[in-house]
Order: structure tokens, then sequence, then C-alpha cells
């Protein structure tokens, strides 16, 4: 969604003043800004509403080592992904930017939080403890993940979780994940170096995904994963 609003122009502002020194970008002319962790990015989104002028806030992290063409909030901390409630633009624009202000440096704390993702080791023992409001089918997908990230065995535990769950579920967005772990995975899930690999290679490919749209060339073109 465009933000050529007068509340919009305030939300680009506030954003621009408080995220972008932090190395943020923004996606094209949306209300989102992301943050690059390499396999992961924190989404700043500054959500609108249909039923009024203003925004929400919403920010988590989306893992890149599956295939989409959309942002999901993959991890946070706290209840939910939505950290602000509706701040309506009443028509005073100074009050309006003040509390975009406030919204912004909310998400900056966030950001920084996220950041110690970046160990993977420390994002493993993360992801593992979280407990969202997830399908298990999603969730056993993203912990068997950061374990072949992390080189770390219980990745074939997950891996044997998921299988039995796509094997009975009814869903289809569960049984979505049958091929990948039958053609892809199945082979090296007991190979941590292979299936880190595997991993990695995801990761590589989803970022080219997205690099390859015009709101999303500011994404880095080399990043390092060991």
């Amino acid at each position: 969604m465009g933000t050529d609003s007068e509340h919009g122009k305030i939300i680009t502002q506030a954003a621009r003043e408080v995220l972008a020194p932090m190395g943020l970008f923004r996606k094209g002319q949306s209300r989102i800004w992301i943050d690059d962790n390499d396999w992961f990015l924190t989404v700043v989104e500054f959500q609108p509403s249909a039923w009024g002028k203003g925004s929400f806030l919403n920010i988590g992290t989306n893992f890149l080592w599956r295939r989409q063409d959309y942002f999901s909030f993959d991890y946070y901390s706290g209840i939910s992904n939505r950290v602000e409630s509706f701040a309506e633009f009443s028509g005073d624009s100074d009050d309006f930017h003040s509390g975009m202000m406030s919204y912004a440096k909310n998400a900056a704390s966030y950001i920084e939080e996220y950041r110690r993702l970046n160990d993977v080791q420390y994002a493993k023992e993360a992801i593992l403890q979280f407990k969202p409001a997830l399908k298990s089918g999603h969730r056993m997908y993203h912990n068997m993940m950061i374990c072949g990230l992390a080189r770390d065995n219980r990745a074939v535990e997950f891996y044997k979780e998921l299988l039995d769950e796509v094997k009975t579920s009814e869903y289809d967005y569960i049984r979505a994940y049958s091929d990948e772990l039958s053609n892809d995975i199945s082979g090296i899930i007991q190979d941590t170096d292979r299936f880190h690999d595997y991993v990695v290679s995801k990761v590589l490919a989803q970022r080219a995904f997205w690099r390859a749209k015009s709101s999303m060339k500011k994404l880095k073109e080399a990043i390092s994963l060991d």
C-alpha cells in the first residue's frame, strides 16, 4: 500500500528518522521496513486499517529457508507479532508524528533484540522454545531447519515428526511439505554438514527471489552463512 496521504507521510518520516539510521530499508512505497539479517528478515509493518486512518505496529522475523512470495511472522517475542494497537490519525499532524515516533522507537528495541538471532546457536534455542499460534507442521519445519543451520542432529527428530504429520494430515498446507521431505531431505537429513548446506541453499534461493523484486533490491547481494 502506498503512503502518499498526510498520515502516510508522517509514518514514513518517523521510520526514516528512527529505522533508516539502523540500516533498515523501506520495501518500495509500502509501510513495511526490512532489517536484513542474512538468513532471516526482521519485518516492521505499520499496518493500516480498513476502518480508519492510522496504523497498527507489527514486528517479527521471517525465516528465509521457505519459498514464499509474502512475509510471514515466523518468530516473535511476547504473545503476538502485534506490538502496538491502532493509533488513529485525527488530523493533528504533530500529535500523530509523536505517536509514530514512539512506535518507531518501540520497533527499534525489537530490532536490537532480534539481531541477537544472528548467533545461530542462540537462535536455535530461542526458536525451539518458541510456542507460537502456528500449526504444528510449520513449527516442526522451522525447528528442523534451524537445527540444520546449527548442525544439530536434533533436526532428524523434527524431520520424523513432520513426516508423520504429513502422512496423516487432512490439510493441504501440511501435505505440501511432502515432496521436499521425500525428494530433497530424506537422503541428507542424517548428515549434519549436507543438511546444513541444504538449508543455506534454500536461504540463498529465497534471497535471490526477493532481490529480483524491484521493491527489494536493497537486500544484500552477498552474505556469509558458515
